[in-house]
């Protein structure tokens, strides 16, 4: 019996990946795949409708030079990266080729902080993982109305970006998806929207208030986290979980609107930590007011001021409120760094803790209160701790056209700018005199775009600019003799910068963060780069280093992933801890001979340095980790001229007879490799192209011969790679964590090392051109691509019968392990020996045709796991019957149906098979993701594990009433899934069955005894599970009878009926499942038709009535209530 039914479990893991349902093509032939960009002069209609009249197509119009991918399913396109398309506005057509863009792919915009703004049309469906992350410049965002989900993290740190209108079509936000939006001050969940992802809003620290509709059921870990601006949130009536944390740091959280049935209570943990900052927690209407931009709050005749939206940088407080006093509330203006000055009124009794906490500018305190406020100190909530001076007389702050001074001890300061202009020269001079640019004093001016400083200023202050996203360009003076710490931090716009010879000290950090600063010139007044100087501007490729600099501090240039060469100058001593670390493009650096001392991992994890000049006397060797690890990665160390040579932007090395490729300096992101150097072949050297995060495809030509350890690792956007047939060798790691679709790998290789592949969890398709070399190649771990692929492509054709060719003696371990196109093996007579797992994970491959000596059998791991998954081992024809596009398989009379082999998206599945009932197979459909409807006759029995399991585009499903049973993970991941309609005869419904079906909202069924009576594994069986209503012969459930004829009620009947408010059960009811009634939580009525001893004696299983309404239970002899019951 054991062997039987491990025999039809095999059978139906058949399912798992074959054809076009699965990610490739199942029709024997190559599935058509895009990667182009997007030109709307002249491109071809590959609809074949020409245009005409030369008009061009209106749903074409958008951004030029993008680039798009051919779907799946071939009805669309995706937008997959930024192309040629030098826009900053981008708008996404909504066509392109004459078919829909529906899509915005993973990666599609990461970090292009040229982006201001962006438009997604009504066509797009998804915004898939980071496709925005990192967008700094990102301002406004439209979204089209079409658009469901938005993925993982698709606009974390969008650090500008002012607002977002979220469509009603969206039914799901994802993790981090607007994670540390700083800028963000409003947001509306709309009632499409069934859940909110952890960590989604984290960070926004600007967002003010959060209302949350009706469809949201949970709100996941952290959601809200830090949200330090957040005033008040009003909680749907749906919204069943709050999870841990989700409100954590929500400092100003005064007022809690609860409109759900949660026991949300001030000062409480519970439920998120949504109440433990609130003054109130209530169901009515906000009762904040806002007082010409003041924010107050009155609770038990106490009123507090607790916040401020306006825009002013110089505040005077209210005098009262409704002629009252008031208290200044916990954190009141936190980390507000644009404030300047403040008028305490007498009416003030009291400030809270940190209320003017991290408010660097707020150099002038004017206290009219009767509070006892000192400069420096951390007494009355920090208000005095950041000022130069306390009074109680008029400002001293002059606004000079829109300049704010302040003169405090002789000392001239520029505090800021009050008026509207984007590209500023600021004042010569105050009143004549020279002048200090305060710190913060322009921090975080998102608009400025450029500013000429002028030849008064001696000093820039820390801060001072950091954060202005959208400056370019900087002129600093002859005047200035010292740059602050963090200066110009995360300027991501500015692309140069000169530091004259005045400038004697470069702060700590000053630069970090200007991602696009490509060029530096430090002037020769600078003695000294301080720690972190240029750290993390991944775009620099040129840094001149001026004679007077004499120490270069720690981590001052790391993570400068763009450097390739840098010479230090002889005037430099020391070179501190971590100063070049992660440069990991830096290939050569010059050693000056007045270096003598350079510190710990100053230049580890440069992969590349090939090669130091060395003009000092310190006793650098390669391969030696002293001296700060300048010569661990060398090849050569020498002290003459450079031997690295450029050549059309990719950088060579020649040593001992062997040219490498080092990497390219171009900003080119489909690269065409060269096909020799100097006529002669040459090996990509290890970390060549080592996090080069632009690059999206790549043609390695015949010059090639080795791919070296880690050689793409971390080139997250690149999708097509071609490796000639030159290349004997992939190196470890080569290829790990990329976005891959599909890659061709000559008939040269011959090992492939560990990891090379790994994570590469977007690929579709390996193509090769010869099986025999194919089964000699060495797979080390996570080495072979088909791990993730699932699909070989042989001369462009889907293998789905693989026929090892005669001459082949051995395949090699790991050969072909983990594809599931197969569903046929040959083995020829010539093979002798199978490698370990061989054909390990092959779910498919249910018939091996053995031709060779070795003793192949079913079910064992022998030979590679050749016939583990197989339902029969022997030398005939195929059994495997394709009756018009659908795989069927017959085994002890019963008949499954396999898979769907053709491309349609719409099904109707045979109404017999040979005239006979089916079931349908494990994972039958499984990442069918262009199905969106298919009907299932009354001649199915069964639904499998997984039969379904991530259809995407799949929106509704009936169920007939000749199924008995559905399976683990059938639905699962069905995203796009709204309606179920379940028939009579299921009795159990597997675990996972719909789970991520959070898109559900209707339920129907006929008859509810049949319902009482189903096996629901766990929660995430039930389709309720996400607050879909459920509907009894079309009509909603909310007044039910549960006829004399049930005697159980099955554990999970009504999990999450939020619809549920009254419920009739028979005293033939004789158990009650658990989580029965879990979730009901409108239910406030139970009819019971006996005794309240007869209730007593029913048998409930645990939490068959948590989360429930506070209900009633009616029995014939009198009440109990839901703590009695």
């Amino acid at each position: 019996m054991k062997k039987l039914l491990a025999i039809l479990l095999v059978i139906c893991i058949l399912a798992v990946a074959l054809a076009s349902c699965s990610k490739g093509d199942n029709s024997g032939t190559e599935t058509s795949r895009e990667n182009t960009s997007n030109n709307q002069n002249g491109s071809e209609n590959q609809n074949g409708n020409d245009k005409q009249d030369g008009k061009e197509d209106q749903d074409e119009k958008g951004s030029d030079g993008l680039n798009f991918e051919l779907n799946e399913d071939e009805l669309g396109y995706s937008v997959i990266g930024i192309g040629s398309c030098t826009d900053t506005d981008i708008a996404i057509p909504k066509k392109y080729n004459g078919k829909p863009v529906t899509n915005i792919g993973d990666y599609a915009f990461y970090d292009y902080d040229s982006l201001t703004s962006v438009t997604i049309p009504d066509s797009v469906k998804s915004i898939g993982m980071e496709a925005f992350c990192d967008c700094n410049c990102l301002i406004s965002v439209t979204i089209g109305n079409s658009v469901t989900s938005i993925g993982y993290s698709a606009f974390k740190g969008c650090t500008s970006l002012t607002g977002v209108t979220i469509p009603n079509s969206v039914t799901s936000i994802g993790n981090s998806a607007f994670a540390y939006c700083y800028s963000i001050t409003n947001v509306t969940i709309p009632d499409s929207v069934t859940s909110i992802g952890k960590y989604a809003f984290e960070g926004c620290s600007s967002l003010t208030s959060v209302t949350i509709g009706n469809g949201v059921t949970s709100i996941e870990y952290e959601a809200f986290f830090g949200c330090t601006s957040l005033t008040s949130v009003t909680i749907g009536n749906r919204v069943t979980n709050i999870d841990f944390g989700a409100f954590e740091r929500c400092y100003k959280l005064v007022e809690v609107i609860n409109k759900s049935k949660l026991n949300i209570t001030v000062g409480s943990e519970d439920n998120g930590h949504v109440g433990y900052y609130a003054i109130e927690a209530h169901n009515g209407e906000s009762k904040i007011v806002n007082r010409d931009g003041y924010l107050f709050y009155t609770y038990n005749r106490v009123n507090y001021l607790f916040g401020y939206v306006g825009t002013d940088i110089i505040l005077t407080l209210p005098e009262n409120y409704n002629g009252q006093s008031y208290e200044i509330y916990n954190r009141m203006l936190y980390d507000c760094t644009n404030i300047t000055s403040v008028t305490i009124p007498n009416s003030v009794t009291s400030i809270g803790d940190y209320a003017f906490g991290c408010c660097y500018k707020l150099v002038e305190v004017i206290n009219k209160s009767e509070l006892n406020i000192t400069a420096g100190s951390k007494d009355n909530g920090y208000v005095g701790y950041y000022a130069k001076e306390v009074h109680n007389g008029e400002s001293k702050l002059v606004n000079k056209d829109g300049y704010l001074f302040y003169t405090y001890n002789g000392v001239n300061y520029l505090f800021g700018y009050t008026g509207t202009d984007t590209e500023l020269v600021l004042p010569e001079n105050y009143n004549g005199e020279n002048y200090e640019i305060y710190k913060y004093a322009f921090c975080n001016c998102r608009s400025l775009t450029s500013i000429t400083i002028g030849n008064s200023v001696t000093s820039i202050g820390y801060s001072a600019f950091k954060g202005c996203t959208s400056l370019t360009g900087v002129t600093i003076p002859n005047s200035v003799t010292s740059i602050g710490n963090s200066a110009f931090a995360y300027c991501y716009s500015i692309t140069n910068v000169t530091i004259p010879d005045s400038v004697t000290n470069i702060g700590e950090y000053a630069f970090s963060g200007c991602d696009s600063l490509t060029s530096v010139t430090i002037g020769n007044g600078v003695t000294s780069i301080c720690e972190g100087a240029f750290y993390g501007c991944d775009s620099l490729t040129s840094v001149t280093i001026g004679n007077g600099v004499t120490s270069i501090g720690n981590s001052a240039f790391e993570h400068c992933t763009s450097l390739t060469n840098i010479t230090i100058p002889d005037s430099v001593k020391r070179i501190g801890v971590d100063a070049f670390r992660y440069c990991y493009r830096l290939t050569s650096v010059t050693i000056g001979n007045g270096v003598t001392s350079i510190d710990y991992d100053a230049f580890h994890d440069c992969y590349t340095l090939v090669e130091v000049i060395d003009k000092s006397e310190l006793n650098i060797t390669a391969g030696s980790i002293g001296n700060g690890c300048a010569g661990c990665y060398a090849k050569e160390i020498h002290k003459g001229e450079s031997k690295i040579v450029n050549k059309d932007g990719y950088l060579f090395y020649t040593y001992n007879g062997v040219n490498y490729l080092l990497g390219h300096v171009g900003k080119d992101t489909n690269l065409v490799l060269p096909d020799s150097y100097n006529g002669e072949n040459y090996e990509i050297y290890k970390y060549a192209f080592y996090y080069c995060d632009s690059l999206t495809s790549v043609t390695i030509d015949n010059g090639v011969t080795s791919i070296g350890d880690y050689a793409f690792d971390g080139c997250w956007h690149l999708i097509n790679v071609t490796i000639g047939n030159s290349v004997t060798s992939i190196g470890k790691h080569a290829f790990y964590g990329n976005s891959l679709k599909n890659i061709t790998i000559g008939n040269g290789v011959t090992s492939i090392g560990e990891y090379a592949f790994r994570d590469c969890s977007s690929l579709t398709g390996v193509y090769i051109t010869d099986i025999a070399k194919w089964c000699n190649i060495s797979f080390e771990s996570y080495a072979n691509p088909l791990y993730y692929a699932n699909n070989l492509y042989l001369n462009g054709e889907l293998v789905t019968n693989l026929v090892i060719p005669e001459g082949v003696t051995s395949i090699s371990e790991n050969a072909f392990s983990g594809c599931r196109s197969f569903i046929s093996v040959t083995i020829s007579s010539s093979v002798k020996s199978i490698g370990r797992y061989a054909f390990h994970d092959c779910y498919t491959l249910v018939e091996v045709i053995n031709k060779s000596e070795l003793n192949i059998t079913v079910g064992t791991t022998y030979y590679g796991y050749v016939g583990y998954y197989a339902i029969e081992v022997h030398e005939g024809e195929s059994k495997i019957v394709n009756k018009d596009d659908y795989l069927f398989y017959t085994y002890n009379g019963v008949n499954y149906l396999l898979r769907h082999v053709g491309k349609d998206t719409n099904l109707v599945l045979p109404d017999s098979y040979n005239g006979e009932n089916y079931e349908i197979c494990q994972c039958a459909f499984q990442y069918c993701s262009s199905l969106t409807n298919i009907t299932i006759p009354d001649s199915v029995t069964s639904i499998g594990y997984g039969a379904f399991y991530e259809c995407s585009s799949l929106k509704s499903i009936t169920i007939p009433d000749s199924v008995t049973s559905i399976g683990y993970m059938a639905f699962k991941s069905c995203y796009s899934l709204t309606s179920v309609t379940i028939g009579n005869s299921v009795t159990s419904i597997g675990d996972y069955a719909f789970y991520d079906c959070d898109s559900l909202t209707s339920v129907y069924i006929t008859d509810i005894e049949a319902w009482c009576a189903i096996d629901f594994e766990d929660g995430y069986s039930h389709p309720l599970y996400y607050g879909a209503t459920l509907y009894l012969n079309n009509k909603p459930v909310t007044e039910l009878i549960i006829p004399d004829s049930v005697t159980s009620i099955g554990s999970g009947a009504f999990y999450n009926c939020g619809s549920l408010t009254s419920i009739s059960i028979p005293d033939s009811v004789t158990s009650i499942g658990e989580y029965a009634f879990c979730g009901c939580y409108s239910l406030t009525s139970i009819n019971y038709g006996g005794t309240t001893s007869q209730w007593s004696d029913i048998s409930k299983g645990s939490s068959w009535n948590s989360s429930t309404g506070e209900y009633t239970v009616t029995c014939t002899n009198g009440t109990l209530t839901k703590a009695q019951s």
